[in-house]
């Protein structure tokens, strides 16, 4: 809260001294100038009490005294003159207060020299103050010139492009060449596909007159498209030829060299034969046979120019025996099995022998037989554990609950040796006995 308390004051014709009570000077000077500081201070003191002001503008100094502002001239070429004045001149008060100065923004020589032929004053240019909130011409085309020295403003330029798509990428945002602004939005180098906004802003002393209206800004904004498909970006190959070689004679006449024909390894590219793709290599082809090899292009490849189908028919060699038809290779298989009492599996084993034959001298040669054998095992069944004996292991070998074999002790001498034999005689006539008897009686019931 300010309070002013004027204790006493001196008046002269045009002039007026304020003094406070210990004899202070707290005013002298011209009476016209008091009255526009007692008419600022009951403003502020006022307002203060109703409300009236609520907030300051960002623009306002109001500890200023002066303030600059480009004050208009009659002049095409120099339209304005940057002064520093007191608030006292663009208060309001007065017939030659500056904020009397009314008109609009001269923004260009061209556009000044128009005004003048219509007749028409620019105004003054004044920023805001504490004794003039609103300023004067305080526009975006009256701060352009503020900011550049009560001058015409600066031409602000900014442009931007579209790259064409490709089979890899879509359109891309290229910023181009700007100057007295600066971009923002979408970023330089986005590809597409999607939208795009980018804005370029002048500087504080600059405008875009691309327009009847000069502006602060200038928007761009579109949409890029995404990579390029089809066709168009399949990839231009060439089909490498496919090479062949006529069947001859060998050295010594005896027989005929087969014909052949090369299979290349080209990019991009299948070659087929009757529509079936074949593998790169070199093939044997006989007399008096046809060979058509195509070229076709692979997925994401095109051929554009040069041969696609090579056909090649392998002449036979004159005073060259024939080659004789080769013999099948000789394959014989032999399998057997065995059961294994003691683990219960099957064993089987098959051998397999394969004689191929070579050409020598004209004539088909047996090579040694290559010999295979593979083993595989499984779970006997029942029928093939018939032929063991009833326990799991071999007779004379003893296992638990199987037949008991004593063991006849080992003695050295003649002696042994004949009671062993006569004992194992007796044993086999024993049996033979029992045989023919159990046939005896079976007849007779």
């Amino acid at each position: 809260m300010l309070t002013v308390s004027l204790l006493s004051s001196i008046i002269t014709t045009n002039n007026i001294s304020v003094v406070d009570s210990c004899g202070q000077n707290l005013y002298k000077g011209d009476m016209h100038m008091f009255k526009k500081v007692l008419t600022v201070a009951a403003f502020l003191v006022v307002a203060s009490i109703f409300g009236v002001v609520s907030s300051h503008p960002a623009s306002a100094d109001y500890h200023q005294s002066k303030v600059t502002i480009c004050h208009a001239t009659d002049s095409a070429t120099n339209p304005y003159e940057k002064k520093s004045v007191d608030l006292s001149a663009v208060d309001g008060v007065g017939n030659n207060d500056h904020s009397h100065h009314t008109g609009p923004v001269a923004y260009s020589e061209t556009q000044a020299n128009q005004l003048k032929s219509d007749h028409i004053h620019w105004g003054d240019i004044i920023p805001p103050t504490v004794v003039n909130q609103t300023g004067l011409n305080w526009n975006d085309i009256g701060k352009a010139v503020y900011y550049n020295d009560c001058n015409y403003p600066k031409t602000a330029t900014a442009s931007i492009s579209v790259l064409g798509a490709t089979c890899s990428d879509g359109q891309k945002l290229v910023y181009g060449s700007i100057s007295n602004a600066s971009f923002s939005g979408t970023a330089n180098g986005t590809y597409g596909p999607q939208d795009y906004s980018v804005t370029a802003t002048a500087s504080s002393s600059a405008l875009f007159f691309g327009s009847q209206t000069p502006t602060t800004t200038l928007t761009f904004t579109g949409t890029l498209s995404g990579p390029l498909t089809g066709e168009q970006c399949d990839t231009p190959v060439e089909a490498a030829p496919v090479t062949f070689v006529d069947p001859t004679c060998s050295e010594n006449n005896q027989y005929v060299i087969p014909g052949q024909y090369t299979i290349p390894t080209s990019t991009g590219i299948d070659y087929q034969i009757d529509g079936t793709t074949v593998a790169a290599g070199t093939y044997n082809a006989a007399a008096g046979t046809t060979v058509t090899v195509t070229a076709v292009a692979q997925s994401g490849y095109k051929i554009d120019e040069g041969k696609t189908v090579w056909s090649w028919t392998f002449s036979t060699p004159e005073n060259c025996p024939q080659v004789p038809n080769k013999p099948d290779d000789i394959v014989t298989t032999n399998t057997s099995s065995s059961v294994n009492c003691s683990t219960k599996l099957v064993t089987t084993i098959t051998t397999t022998s394969r004689t191929t034959f070579s050409l020598q001298d004209n004539e088909w040669v047996a090579n040694e037989p290559v010999i295979t054998s593979d083993s595989t095992s499984r779970a006997a069944t029942t029928d093939e554990l018939t032929t063991c004996p009833n326990d799991t292991t071999e007779l004379g070998q003893g296992s638990a609950g199987g037949p008991t074999v004593t063991q006849l002790p080992y003695t050295s001498g003649d002696g042994t040796l004949a009671t062993v034999l006569t004992l194992s005689a007796i044993a086999g006539a024993a049996t033979v006995m029992s045989v023919l008897a159990r046939r005896v009686l079976g007849r007779q019931v």
